[in-house]
C-alpha cells in the first residue's frame, strides 16, 4: 500500500492521474518479540500462521519488502518503488 501511497502523493502534487488501489488479499502480522508472531489472513483475519513461521514472514517483510535496496543504485531503488502489489506471503497461499 505504501508504494501506491507514495506514487499517488507525487501524482497529486504534479496534477497527474492517481492510481486506484485494489488488493485481492489482506494480511496482518503481529510480532510478539521472543514469543514469535501471529499472522492473520483475509479481511476477516483468521489465524493463518503462528510462532517461528509467522516470525520469519514478519522478518521478510521488515527486512526486504518494505525497505529500498541498500545498494545505492538509483535505478534499483526506483524499480523497487514501482506501484505494484507484491505477492502474498507463503502462509497466505495455504490459508
Amino acid at each position: 500500500m505504501g508504494r501506491f501511497a507514495g506514487h499517488n502523493v507525487v501524482c497529486d502534487l504534479l496534477g497527474l492521474p492517481m492510481l486506484p488501489l485494489k488488493i485481492d488479499w489482506y494480511t496482518t502480522i503481529l510480532d510478539l518479540r521472543p514469543w514469535g508472531a501471529v499472522c492473520t489472513a483475509g479481511w476477516d483475519r483468521h489465524v493463518a500462521s503462528t510462532g517461528v513461521e509467522a516470525k520469519r514472514t514478519k522478518e521478510l517483510i521488515n527486512r526486504q519488502r518494505i525497505y529500498p535496496p541498500r545498494s545505492g543504485d538509483r535505478r534499483e531503488i526506483l524499480d523497487a518503488s514501482a506501484p505494484v502489489i507484491q505477492a502474498p506471503p507463503p502462509f497466505f497461499l495455504r490459508a
